[in-house]
């Protein structure tokens, strides 16, 4: 009986180029004929493991993939003796599993294989990993991890953060994840910086679902996401902070230690996250350039009372812990905004403002022209003693949208203020928003 099953097992999978095989588990009677190999896995993604040159001339019926006794479903492809595998879910970190593979001359063998997230960095090339969510590390959602090259003869040991800002809501987190990945690449102004000063780049992948989308927009860090009690979703500003000691801890076993601040960039959504997380957790921030500004260091402006988001007058109710005035004020910042962005709204939104913030809004700016609120909030941060640690900037000629000319400040702003307890303010940034003149970048010189 068993050979009739494995006879009609055979005429089937000869007409598939991909295994898609989930074997029942092997009874005390089977065994394995064990193979050695060099070859591992990727907690993400596919995998390509080398098998004998014996396997070139055999025929595979099929293959598992077992941890701690509970099959994986995988899609499997053989190309002779070299099998791609792709799991239906993330494996863990470090973790040892078994690939077990059946031949049609009733032959059974396994292979102990380990899974990670980053083997070993080669800093000859640039390398993009997804790592898995890690809800016993915090975090409950993936982030990208992008490796420099030449990294490790960088003198910029920082890691550059910006989060996801995928522009509009979907229930599909592989919207937001394609959006991570074109941020990560140089997709941002973050990114662009961490590829010329050879420094890594982590961007999570938040979502912003389109179901009830008004309590989840994770992307701006607002108040009802913040006090999110159930779920992946709670505590996200936490959860980014485990998947930077996360990516610490891995180049870390790579070689490559890093300043214990990091530097931080944003822009609209991702704007007021970094915004929002500074204030929440400067003590992490060392340096800061970003579009818009909305959250003041205060509890109360002119007997207005300002609670999160605007201010910090209940923000041990939301996070737990007093706001750090110390370290806020050692934190650098530079916020732009263009001259022709009507965006800067002040009322209430169905998913970040509420009535009162809209009402605290008008009762401190008294106008809704952009620029008057601008020149507002600069004269406030300079009356709350702040004129020392934050730069206020308007670029000419750009609406909601970032510059080409941030590029190049961005970049100056960092270099000059990449060593903690330097406070380094941009003397001449730049005017136009279109000026781009990259041979002016001397990281960029003979690449």
């Amino acid at each position: 009986m068993k050979k009739n099953i494995r006879n009609m097992l055979i005429i089937l999978l000869t007409c598939m180029s991909c295994l898609t095989i989930s074997y029942l588990k092997a009874s005390a009677a089977d065994s394995f004929q064990t193979i050695k190999s060099d070859s591992y896995l990727n907690t993400v993604g596919s995998s390509s493991v080398k098998l004998p040159d014996a396997f070139k001339k055999k025929q595979i019926d099929g293959i598992s993939l077992v941890y701690n006794d509970k099959f994986i479903p995988i899609d499997a492809v053989v190309n002779k003796n070299i099998i791609t595998i792709t799991p239906s879910e993330y494996l863990k970190n470090k973790k040892t599993y078994y690939l077990r593979i059946f031949t049609s001359d009733d032959g059974q063998y396994e292979l102990k294989l380990k899974a990670y997230d980053l083997k070993s960095i080669d800093f000859s090339k640039r390398t993009v990993v997804l790592i898995p969510p890690k809800p016993e590390k915090g975090f409950n959602f993936p982030y990208y991890l992008v490796i420099q090259k030449d990294m490790d003869k960088s003198k910029y040991k920082r890691l550059m953060v910006e989060t996801n800002n995928t522009g509009r809501p979907s229930d599909v987190l592989a919207v937001h994840q394609e959006s991570a990945y074109n941020t990560a690449i140089s997709g941002s102004v973050g990114g662009y910086v961490a590829e010329v000063l050879k420094m890594p780049m982590l961007v999570p992948v938040f979502p912003r679902p389109l179901t009830d989308w008004w309590d989840n927009y994770y992307h701006t860090l607002p108040r009802v996401v913040m006090q999110k009690t159930s779920g992946d979703g709670q505590r996200i500003d936490l959860q980014l902070i485990a998947m930077i000691e996360d990516a610490r801890e891995l180049l870390d076993s790579n070689g490559i230690k890093l300043e214990k601040k990091i530097f931080m960039t944003g822009f609209s959504a991702s704007g007021q996250f970094a915004n929002r997380f500074t204030v929440l957790h400067p003590e992490y921030v060392r340096a800061v350039f970003h579009g818009g500004f909305t959250m003041y260091p205060t509890d109360e402006i002119d007997g207005n009372i300002l609670y999160y988001p605007l201010g910090t007058a209940d923000i041990e109710e939301i996070s737990g812990e007093e706001f750090n005035l110390s370290e806020y004020k050692k934190v650098v910042q530079f916020v732009y905004t263009g001259d022709l962005d009507k965006n800067d709204r002040i009322v209430e939104t169905a998913e970040d403002y509420n009535a009162y913030d809209a009402e605290i809004m008008h009762n401190i700016y008294k106008t809704e022209d952009p620029m008057k609120i601008w020149a507002k909030k600069e004269e406030l941060m300079k009356k709350l003693g702040f004129g020392k640690n934050i730069q206020f900037h308007i670029y000419q000629g750009i609406g909601h949208g970032i510059p080409t000319a941030a590029f190049h400040d961005a970049i100056d702003f960092f270099k000059a203020n990449y060593k903690d307890g330097k406070i380094e303010k941009l003397k001449n940034p730049k005017k136009d928003a279109w000026y781009w003149h990259p041979e002016e970048i001397p990281e960029l010189n003979g690449l």
